[in-house]
């Protein structure tokens, strides 16, 4: 959640208000775990697994299907906000998103069979071990597909929509960010110029992108 909302750039949603508010139950959580002789809320009974030996299934109290009830809806809010900043992204953009939804399947996958009782190994949760294919999803995309190489910007309607046409470009001249206005007057719709080099997308206009170079060059 907390990685979506930043991903996103939606601060005013992580402000120490918030980021206690959202741990409190997670805290609260392990203050039950840690308490478990005294109440069984979190675990409250166990029994012998019919299938594997010499191992014990344990039975969950109330508490552990409130933690269960509270993960899912954090993970289902920060799932909500990268669909719908899919969705309101253009490529490269969208290839980074889709690669961060991707990975995040496993772990809610594996977690809801141990939940529903659905588990290849009876008693036995493998989400953590999911966070390993999750792990190696992201790794590969930061390695091989460059991911988190152009942040997403906040874009706000009105530069979507003005009248002018607005270029960004990272550190490396490279477009990060690209209005329809622009596209229409550099002719690359859709999108396709996100990601490439200035120096390629305006390769035909010399005295223009050469006023470029120059501004950036250090006084």
């Amino acid at each position: 959640m907390i990685f979506t909302l930043e991903y996103r750039q939606l601060r005013r949603f992580l402000t120490s208000r918030y980021l206690l508010l959202y741990f409190a139950i997670p805290m609260l959580a392990i203050v039950v775990t840690m308490t478990n002789d005294w109440h069984g809320l979190m675990w409250n009974s166990f029994h012998y697994s019919l299938t594997e030996p010499n191992s014990l299934i344990y039975g969950h109290g109330s508490g552990y299907y409130v933690l269960v009830a509270y993960n899912y809806l954090i993970v289902l809010l920060g799932m909500a906000v990268m669909v719908r900043t899919w969705l309101q992204s253009k490529q490269p953009y969208r290839r980074q998103v889709s690669l961060i939804l991707f990975s995040c399947i496993f772990p809610i996958l594996s977690g809801l069979a141990y939940t529903l009782g659905l588990d290849i190994f009876p008693g036995l949760d493998i989400t953590p071990i999911s966070f390993l294919i999750t792990g190696l999803i992201i790794a590969l995309g930061v390695l091989q597909f460059g991911l988190f190489d152009l942040a997403p910007m906040a874009r706000h309607y009105l530069i979507e929509n003005m009248d002018d046409g607005i270029l960004v470009l990272d550190a490396k001249d490279r477009i990060v960010d690209i209005n329809p206005m622009a596209e229409n007057i550099i002719g690359a719709p859709g999108g396709k110029a996100l990601g490439l080099p200035i120096s390629e997308v305006l390769a035909s206009w010399g005295t223009f992108l050469q006023s470029i170079k120059e501004s950036n060059q250090p006084k």
